[in-house]
Order: structure tokens, then sequence, then C-alpha cells
């Protein structure tokens, strides 16, 4: 019996060592899934940094037209001195009017955000009058410095509006220059110039930075680029964030519009492409071996006879060579005789008495149109002899 229980114990030490050994070798791993990025946070790049005001308490406003702004239809906004606006893109078109509207409200104490970003070297801001009333413009780092990555840019050293040091993803391929007279309330630069200057202008604050981009769903995260967005807004009442968006070319834009209107212009098109072809003959170019020097004659010269006025000159020439094919097939009828002569290519054509009296001996004035129909016909005639 005692046998019997020895056997028992050792069994389970057995499988409670195999146990351990099974427990211990699993070996636990993350695995990493792409998720799709969705819709709403494609079409809308700020919604992470709406999310984070709104845990202040701090109402954030997004617009896709800087035209909404001081508009005087139902629709448009005006924002309070405890609001904040942000302009995204200092390349959109600004009126003077909008310009002196904005400026007045930070005077009296509004706070401006203005992104001074430019996607050429020279002309960036020429339709922006905000920019060119304040006298603020980019200069570009020389081509011989390098250019930094996504993943290998260089920080901005600067405080928080606490007085506490951070860095900011803000570097970038141009600086902010702006006049001699506006002395910064505070700002941050390198050897290659500034990145971000604040200056006073009447009660309120106006901010300049290379990009507001550093505050997108994808770069918030980033180094203190959201210490700095808070310090600088969470005082707000409500922020608005105006990014325009390209619009589409034209084109696109009318046939999303008008799409009978694009179709009517093909048609007319091929209309205008038809009517010139038709005028001296096909469009499509027939055997090059078929067609003797005369066809040619009759093709190249038609034309410039009628652009130089001298429609008779052809219609006289064409005729007499009929004539002449008529005198040497048949010997015994004159030119002269326009009843004979009429007859015969009635009766070689089978077209109608007048038309072949029109073709041969009617001396009236023909318009271009005629005129074209008149020495097609000739031809014709002078092919079927």
């Amino acid at each position: 019996m005692i046998q019997r229980h020895l056997h028992t114990i050792l069994l389970v030490s057995l499988t409670l060592i195999v146990a351990v050994y099974l427990i211990k070798s699993i070996e636990f791993y993350d695995k990493e899934q792409d998720v799709a990025v969705s819709k709403e946070v494609r079409e809308q790049p700020f919604l992470a940094t709406q999310t984070l005001l709104n845990n202040h308490d701090v109402t954030m406003v997004f617009e896709k037209d800087y035209r909404r702004l001081y508009a005087k239809e139902d629709q448009g906004i005006t924002p309070k001195v405890d609001d904040t606006v942000i302009l995204a893109d200092a390349e959109a078109a600004i009126s003077s009017s909008f310009a002196s509207n904005l400026l007045d409200w930070v005077e009296q104490g509004g706070f401006l955000i203005v992104a001074v970003n430019a996607s050429d070297q020279s002309d960036s801001h020429r339709a922006n009058a905000l920019i060119r009333q304040l006298g603020i413009g980019v200069e570009w780092v020389a081509d011989d410095f390098p250019l930094y990555s996504e993943y290998e840019q260089q920080m901005s050293d600067m405080t928080d509006p606490h007085g506490d040091p951070i860095q900011v993803g803000l570097e970038s391929i141009y600086r902010i220059t702006f006049p001699k007279e506006l002395e910064p309330f505070y700002s941050v630069s390198n050897e290659d110039g500034y990145t971000f200057v604040q200056f006073d202008r009447g009660e309120g604050l106006i901010t300049l930075m290379t990009d507001v981009e550093i505050w997108n769903n994808w770069q918030i995260d980033e180094y203190d680029n959201a210490i700095l967005m808070l310090g600088l807004l969470e005082e707000s009442d409500t922020v608005y964030l105006f990014q325009p968006v390209e619009r589409p070319h034209w084109f696109t834009l009318l046939y999303g519009h008008a799409p009978l209107f694009i179709w009517l212009m093909g048609l007319l098109i091929v209309l205008a492409l038809w009517h010139v072809g038709k005028r001296f003959g096909s469009v499509f170019e027939g055997d090059q071996t078929d067609r003797s020097r005369f066809s040619e004659h009759i093709r190249v010269a038609g034309n410039h006879y009628w652009q130089q006025g001298k429609q008779t000159t052809m219609l006289t020439e064409v005729r007499h060579t009929i004539l002449q094919r008529i005198s040497q097939k048949w010997p015994n009828v004159s030119g002269a005789d326009q009843q004979k002569v009429t007859l015969l290519l009635e009766e070689l054509s089978g077209w109608p008495t007048d038309t072949i009296y029109q073709l041969m001996f009617d001396q009236k004035e023909l318009n271009q149109n005629q005129y074209s129909h008149c020495i097609k016909g000739l031809q014709q005639l002078r092919k079927m002899l």
C-alpha cells in the first residue's frame, strides 16, 4: 500500500514539473495591427487638438473659408475679445478690409495666431493684405544647409507661458522676417532666424509661427507641442481655426456643376472641325496615288482664291478646262453652244439641267458656301469626262 502511495506522489510531482515547464516555455508577444485612419480624422487634421481643448473647457471651431470671418450675412463669425483666431495659411487671399477688421479686433484685446507658411521663395503672400500691412515675410535657409526629415527634425528651444523650458518642432526651411520697428514681446530664433515671434498690438497680442501643423493629429503628441498649445490657448473661451481648402480646378468645378455645358462645347468643336473639312473636300485624305495634279490644284487653289477675292478667276479656269475636255471628246460640240453643252453634261452626269447651268454658265455672285459647292460640282464633272 505504501508503494501505491509512492507511485501516486511521483506521478503528481512529474505532472507538476511538466506543467511548470510548459507554462514557462510559453512566450507572449504584442501583435501590431495597422488601423485605417477614419474619415473624420482625415477630413479634420486638428481633431486631437479640439479634444484636448475641450477637456480644458475651451471650444474649438473649425472653418475652411476666411470669408466667414466678419461676414455680414447670418453665417458670419465675429470673434469676441476673449477668443483666439488662428490663420493656418498665410498664402490664402485676405482683403484689405478683412485685414483692417482683424487688426482692430486685436487692438481691442484679441489674440491672433498666424502661420507664416510659404511654398515659394518669391511672392508667396502677394494675395494676403494682412501680411503686407504687418510687413511680415519669410527668408529661406541657404541651400547648403542640410534639410531635416520628419524623424530627424531639429527642435526649437523655447519656454512655455509659465517660463518653463520646452522643445517644440518648429524648425522649417524658412524663417520669419518683420520690420525693425516691431519689438517682439517674445521670440525664438537660432543662427538662421526666427521661428516664433510675439508682439503686442494695442491691448492684444499677435503670434507668428512658421507653421501650426505641430498641433495636428499626428504631431500633437511629439515633443512638447501640446504643452505650447495649451499654454497659448487654454485661457481662451473659443478658438477659431481657419484652414482654407484649395479649390478644385475650374474645369472640375464646371464639370461638376454644369456637365451639359462641357458636352455642348465638345459638340460645337466637332461641328466646327467638320465644317472646316467640308468646305473643300473630306477631312480624311484618300490614296495620294489616285489624285491628279489638277485635283490637288482644285483643293489648294480653292481656298487661296477665295481668301484673295478671286473667285471668278478660279471658276473661269475650271469651267474652261471642262469645255476643253468636251471639245476633245466631242469635236462637233462647240464650247460656245451652252444648250448643247448643258444637255451633254446632263446626259453624262444625270444631274438636273438647272444644276448643270448654274455650275457651268451662271455668273451671279456666290457666297463662300455656294462657291465651295460650285467648285466641288465642277470637279466632279471634270472627273466624269
